[in-house]
């Protein structure tokens, strides 16, 4: 076993802009356990609009808000540089529009 995966389920890294405590996010997590070991890390909040920028110059805190699930003080992408390890992620579950970008369809991957 690795810190991270295993050598027979894949690591499996869910995530979303509309922070941890979003419901679409637990739906996307219980889904997602049928292709792996699944580690939630989001934002502790909204972060809706800024998905793939990233914080350079302040230091950013990961809480354990219950096994395998972390919120990250910074956006979404954050959220993945600190996790860093080779996975599959899926993101993207959440009410409403996507206020980035035209409606589309999401990536899943």
């Amino acid at each position: 076993m690795t810190a991270l995966g295993s050598e027979t389920r894949p690591l499996v890294l869910v995530t979303n802009d509309d922070g941890v405590h979003a419901p679409g996010i637990e739906a996307l997590a219980e889904a997602a356990t049928q292709l792996g070991e699944v580690v939630v890390i989001a934002p502790d909040r909204n972060q809706s609009g800024v998905s793939h920028a990233i914080s350079l110059h302040r230091p950013l805190r990961a809480l354990e808000v219950r096994p395998g699930w972390w919120s990250v003080d910074g956006t979404p992408a954050d959220g993945a540089r600190i996790v860093h390890v080779e996975a599959h992620v899926g993101s993207g579950v959440h009410a409403g529009e996507d206020q980035a970008r035209p409606p589309r369809q999401k990536l899943v991957g």
